[in-house]
């Protein structure tokens, strides 16, 4: 057995590697990060998908565990027919077009086009539809959202914007928390709600019902505009 060995290699860190044996013969392979305020680093990233890539006795790729981290590694190692088993990369548009991705998902992801990526959480889409649950068991009835302005926290808003009104729990007027939204954004005021009236839909039901901020719109609408 000792000597079947393959390489199990994880991660997006770099600067001091080690091999840890196991005893039936596997071996892993860690790298740890060039220090940058995101946590991790682009190139050392890079790095060690294409080392993994390029290494024969390579079967699968522990990692990684950032949005950004992921984007650059998958397309490498999927290229290169590599297993990927990501621990916290909850972004769907790794494997899915779900509503709130970018355009090409995932199959800019998949070079080689087949899928290699796995995780082992739900995504956000899946997460969404918890957080509306629990809402709803905590006797929530109105819920604001307000995203963020990377790719992951777009579609994180998108997945609960989706979930409430399934769940019957109505997304608050953005009208009353435009002065809040104005605060925190530095914006002023008057900008904040004519982007919120911008982004506001019809009565679904012509004189009936309530009219409807499309909130994913009028979250890019205020990331432009700051």
């Amino acid at each position: 057995m000792s000597r079947l060995q393959r390489s199990f290699w994880g991660g997006s860190r770099r600067g001091t590697s080690s091999e840890k044996p196991f005893p039936c013969g596997p071996r892993q392979q860690g790298h740890e990060d060039r220090a940058s305020a995101a946590g991790w680093d682009a190139g050392a990233t890079a790095d060690n998908a294409r080392a993994a890539a390029r290494d024969p006795t390579t079967i699968a790729y522990l990692g990684d565990a950032d949005f950004g981290a992921t984007a650059i590694s998958l397309p490498i190692l999927n290229e290169a027919g590599v297993a990927q088993v990501s621990p916290a990369s909850t972004y769907p548009g790794f494997t899915s077009a779900a509503d709130g991705t970018e355009k090409g998902e995932p199959d800019k992801y998949q070079p080689s086009g087949v899928p290699t990526f796995a995780r082992v959480i739900p995504t956000t889409v899946i997460e969404g539809q918890a957080q509306a649950t629990y809402q709803r068991a905590e006797g929530c009835r109105r819920t604001f959202i307000v995203a963020g302005k990377d790719v992951p926290g777009r579609a994180a808003a998108t997945g609960v914007r989706d979930a409430l009104p399934q769940a019957g729990i109505a997304i608050a007027n953005a009208r009353l928390q435009a002065p809040r939204v104005a605060e925190v954004r530095r914006m002023a005021l008057g900008d904040v709600l004519d982007l919120v009236e911008a982004n506001t839909q019809d009565r679904p039901l012509g004189i009936l019902g309530d009219p409807g901020v499309n909130v994913l719109e009028l979250n890019l609408a205020l990331d432009r505009a700051g």
